[in-house]
C-alpha cells in the first residue's frame, strides 16, 4: 500500500499572493474614493477612477522600499494616525447614538456569507504575520503568550469589535463598508479622519503587497535569475508589475 505525498506549498503560497493581492486593490478603490470625498467637496468633481490614475506613481514608490525594516517606520506612524482617525470616528458615532433597541440584535442567516469575509478581510495580516516571523532574530517571542503577535491582534479585535458594535448602532442597516463614508462630508473634523485614514492605507498597502511581492520573486523567481546583479531592477520590475494590475482591477470593478 503506498501512500501519495503532496507538495502543497505552491498551492498555499498561490492563496496567500492572491488573498494580499486582492487586500491591495480594495485599498486601491478605498484611498481613491476618500480623496474623491474631499476633492469633490472644495475643488472639482471628478470620477474614481482618475483619482485612482493620482495615486498610482505614490503607490509604487512606497512599494518600491523592499525591506519590512524599512516600511517599520512608515507602519509606525500609520498606527498612530490611525488611533487619531479613530477618536475623530467614535466622537462622531457617540455624538448621536440612537436608542439600541431600534437596532435589530441579530440578521438573518443568509448574510453571514457576508460576515465571514469581513471578518477575512479584517484579519487581513495572516500573510504578513508569517513574513514578520521569518524575518525576526527570535522568531520564538512572535508567539509568547504576551509576544508581539498576541498583544498586537488583542488590541486590533478589541477596535474592531468597538467600532463594529457602536457603528452598527449608530449607522444601523445604512452603514457603508467602511465607516468613514458614513461620518459627514462637511465637517472639517470629518474631512481630516478621511485624510488620516487615506495615509494611513497608502503606507499599509506596502506592508500588504510584501507578501504577494515576496512570495512571486524570493521564493520563485529570483532562483531562476542567475545574472544576480539585476536582482534589484528585476524585483522593482515585479513589484511596479503588481502596482499596475491592482490599479487596473481597481479601475475595472471600483464598486
Amino acid at each position: 500500500m503506498y501512500c501519495a505525498v503532496f507538495n502543497c506549498s505552491p498551492l498555499v503560497d498561490g492563496f496567500l499572493a492572491f488573498y494580499h493581492f486582492g487586500v491591495c486593490c480594495v485599498y486601491v478603490v478605498f484611498i481613491a474614493e476618500s480623496i474623491k470625498q474631499i476633492v469633490d467637496e472644495y475643488l472639482v468633481v471628478l470620477d474614481i477612477r482618475l483619482h485612482m490614475c493620482f495615486i498610482l506613481i505614490p503607490l509604487f514608490l512606497l512599494f518600491s522600499i523592499r525591506t519590512l525594516k524599512t516600511l517599520a517606520p512608515f507602519s509606525t506612524f500609520a498606527n498612530l494616525l490611525l488611533f487619531v482617525g479613530f477618536g475623530i470616528v467614535l466622537y462622531y458615532i457617540f455624538a448621536t447614538l440612537p436608542p439600541i433597541s431600534t437596532r435589530q440584535p441579530f440578521q438573518v442567516v443568509s448574510r453571514l456569507p457576508i460576515f465571514f469575509g469581513t471578518v477575512l478581510f479584517a484579519i487581513e495580516a495572516v500573510g504578513v504575520i508569517l513574513a514578520i516571523e521569518g524575518k525576526m532574530e527570535k522568531p520564538k517571542s512572535y508567539i509568547k503568550p504576551f509576544g508581539v503577535l498576541n498583544v498586537g491582534m488583542a488590541i486590533v479585535l478589541s477596535l474592531y469589535i468597538l467600532l463594529g458594535f457602536f457603528g452598527y448602532w449608530e449607522y444601523g442597516d445604512e452603514a457603508l463598508g467602511s465607516v468613514t463614508l458614513n461620518i459627514p462630508q462637511q465637517a472639517i473634523l470629518a474631512q481630516v479622519a478621511k485624510i488620516i485614514f487615506a495615509i494611513t492605507i497608502w503606507m499599509t498597502y506596502a506592508l500588504q503587497g510584501y507578501v504577494t511581492a515576496d512570495i512571486i520573486w524570493n521564493k520563485y523567481l529570483s532562483k531562476r535569475t542567475k545574472d544576480t546583479s539585476k536582482h534589484v531592477l528585476y524585483e522593482l520590475l515585479i513589484r511596479g508589475g503588481i502596482v499596475l494590475l491592482t490599479f487596473c482591477f481597481a479601475v475595472a470593478i471600483p464598486d
